[in-house]
């Protein structure tokens, strides 16, 4: 039996890969973490003519969790370990990196559901770029405050992916 935190990563990559398949995106597990990267998406053509790029790819570090907090401010909160802040808001990369959060129920029963009609993953997620965040004098993790509106959807991603291929920050 895996552990339940096993379980929670293995439903934040399904929630992406879903939402990257939607798009016709391809995806691609890492089996080493070292560097904060768990999942790679990529697009192969433009998926706007007004991309530069014919080709794209974003990075993506994902987090699965009960332990987050919705604020009355419109945002989550999430506390991430350092190493991974630090990585993630790395500048001098070439391909670019995000966070997704998936914000799981606190009841375990609550997380997946399938009927005949449908396939339920409850909560969401949400992605979160750490580039250019400055330095924490935290010493093991760092409270983020993700925006609502970075829903990590089928058109989120689109958008995300378009950027990435017109080169401009995400």
């Amino acid at each position: 039996m895996l552990t339940t935190n096993l379980i929670k990563e293995d439903l934040s990559i399904a929630y992406v890969m879903a939402v990257a398949g939607r798009n016709g995106f391809a995806t691609q597990i890492r089996h080493r973490d070292s560097d904060s990267v768990d999942l790679m998406i990529i697009n192969k053509g433009k998926p706007n003519p007004a991309c530069t790029k014919i080709e794209g790819q974003i990075n993506i570090q994902m987090k699965a969790t009960v332990n987050w907090r919705d604020n009355a401010d419109n945002t989550i909160s999430y506390d991430l370990n350092k190493k991974n802040y630090n990585d993630l808001r790395e500048t001098e990369i070439v391909v670019p990196r995000i966070l997704v959060v998936l914000c799981l129920p606190n009841n375990e029963k609550d997380w997946l559901s399938i009927s005949i009609d449908e396939l339920t993953l409850k909560k969401c997620a949400f992605w979160f770029s750490l580039k250019n965040m400055p330095d924490s004098g935290n010493t093991s993790s760092v409270i983020l405050r993700i925006p609502k509106a970075n829903l990590f959807s089928q058109q989120t991603l689109l958008d995300l992916m378009i950027k990435m291929q017109k080169e401009e920050e995400l």
